[in-house]
């Protein structure tokens, strides 16, 4: 028989009037034209039975997320897929990083607004 996994409803472990404040201050980043995107999240808790590897792999298949880890600190399992490649350690010990789409180091230097504003990733859309 196959290793099993089982997982229990999600808690979140946040309040919803904290939520709520969070949120409308990223309502307002946005209208202030701080930012144009903010991806809000919070903590939230369930139970998971089971063999972490099962449920990894269930994590893998259902979501597709095309990057992942599985880690065992001894005590804890870390478990995670994403679209988003955040780094890959190479043989030889060579560690690459790749920011998130739509992210640029930050700098003062207005030639880099140019550029962001040229590329068609990161260009202000119009309708």
């Amino acid at each position: 028989m196959p290793p099993r996994c089982a997982l229990g409803q999600v808690q979140p472990a946040t309040e919803p009037d904290d939520y709520a404040t969070a949120l409308d201050r990223v309502l307002r980043f946005i209208e202030a034209g701080d930012v144009y995107q903010i991806n809000l999240t919070f903590p939230a808790v369930l139970k998971a039975e089971g063999d972490p590897l099962a449920l990894y792999d269930r994590l893998r298949s259902s979501q597709r997320g095309g990057h992942g880890v599985l880690a065992s600190t001894g005590a804890h399992w870390l478990l995670s897929t994403s679209p988003e490649l955040f780094f890959t350690l190479e043989p030889g010990g060579h560690l690459t990083a790749m920011p998130m789409k739509g992210t640029a180091p930050r700098t003062e230097d207005e030639s880099a607004g140019v550029v962001l504003a040229a590329d068609p990733k990161t260009a202000p859309r119009t309708s």
